[in-house]
């Protein structure tokens, strides 16, 4: 039976009261986020509430959560990808991670308290990781910490 776009509910930690998803790897984010001793909240970004103007068109990422790291709140920002969608240099989704990665790098110089961080990570990659920190730390890009790296290249 597959589950494609339907209403999944039962989170403990989701806005919403059910999140309906396009893939088996944002099934496994949600799982992630959901069980995270650090997230407070987070949300299917479907319909988009998060849209990030990028020169081709906005981007709509996936997940928005809030967690606490280091005693500090941090808002993230998670995109999900299929490997065909990531593939080449100049590729939409490379492009759109490029642009989000500049708006968190905006946001996060702005005067404000609060931190944005972005990660994204491939959809058969999510499906064996197992914490908040492990999808960082696994990710193709991570952004503020990956800001400076050519993102046509961390592949």
């Amino acid at each position: 039976m597959k589950l494609y776009r339907i209403p999944i509910g039962g989170w403990t930690k989701c806005v919403h009261e059910a999140a309906a998803f396009e893939s088996k790897g944002e099934y496994a984010v949600a799982t992630i986020l959901d069980r995270s001793e650090t997230v407070e909240w987070w949300l299917r970004n479907d319909p988009p509430v998060l849209r990030i103007p990028t020169p081709i068109g906005y981007f709509k990422p996936d997940f928005v959560y809030r967690s606490l790291q280091k005693g500090a709140w941090v808002l993230g920002i998670v995109e999900v990808k299929g490997s065909i969608f990531w593939d080449g240099e100049g590729s939409e989704a490379r492009l759109k991670a490029l642009a989000a990665c500049e708006w968190v790098r905006v946001t996060n110089a702005a005067d404000t308290d609060t931190r944005w961080e972005f990660s994204v990570v491939l959809d058969q990659d999510s499906l064996s990781i197992a914490s908040l920190e492990g999808l960082r730390s696994d990710a193709l890009v991570s952004c503020p910490e990956q800001y400076d790296d050519d993102l046509n290249t961390s592949v």
